[in-house]
């Protein structure tokens, strides 16, 4: 049972719970009141454990050329890995790239989340850190968690990414290309 079973990927973001639900008001979350006495607010859990670099359990691979619990957005791409330092990503917050055979936006809003998306031969060449850009040719665009649109040009996909630690997914995938 479940034998061959492929999962789909799917973008993530990570991001402020002020941001999502601006974007977002429908939103609804579970409560924080569990019944067990833990601290569940916002980096309560691994508060400590992120100060250090040391980790919980041991990995197959590292790399010294971000901290171990440095902050990626990582995707995969024809098989290949590619990894982006979230520091990098804030500096640029529209930030172009070439990825095998794709050419790639990634958008960093203001609270730091970045969306990648497909762009598909666009150079863009404003971005309000919310939601509207422009291109090299003047056209607008609206950037939707899962499609970036223009009313004069063919819509552009968001591709799967998702946030992660440096070790964790280098130990996963050790022949990640590194932007940062």
């Amino acid at each position: 049972m479940g034998l061959g079973l492929r999962l789909k990927r799917l973008p993530i973001i990570t991001t402020t719970w002020e941001t999502w639900k601006k974007r977002h008001p429908q939103t609804k979350v579970l409560a924080l009141d569990t019944g067990h006495d833990r601290d569940y607010g916002e980096g309560a859990a691994y508060r400590d454990y992120l100060k250090t670099q040391e980790l919980m359990f041991p990995v197959c691979f590292m790399d010294s050329r971000l901290p171990n619990k440095q902050e990626i957005v990582a995707l995969l791409i024809e098989g290949q890995a590619f990894a982006y330092d979230t520091d990098c990503l804030r500096k640029n917050p529209l930030y172009q790239d070439h990825l095998e055979n794709r050419q790639v936006v990634i958008l960093t809003d203001q609270s730091g989340a970045s969306r990648i998306y497909d762009a598909d031969g666009v150079i863009f060449s404003g971005w309000d850190r919310e939601s509207k850009l422009t291109d090299n040719e003047k056209s607008s665009w609206q950037a939707t968690e899962n499609v970036l649109m223009s009313p004069s040009k063919d819509a552009r996909l968001r591709i799967p990414s998702h946030r992660a630690f440096w070790f964790g997914w280098f130990a996963q995938f050790p022949n990640t290309l590194l932007v940062h």
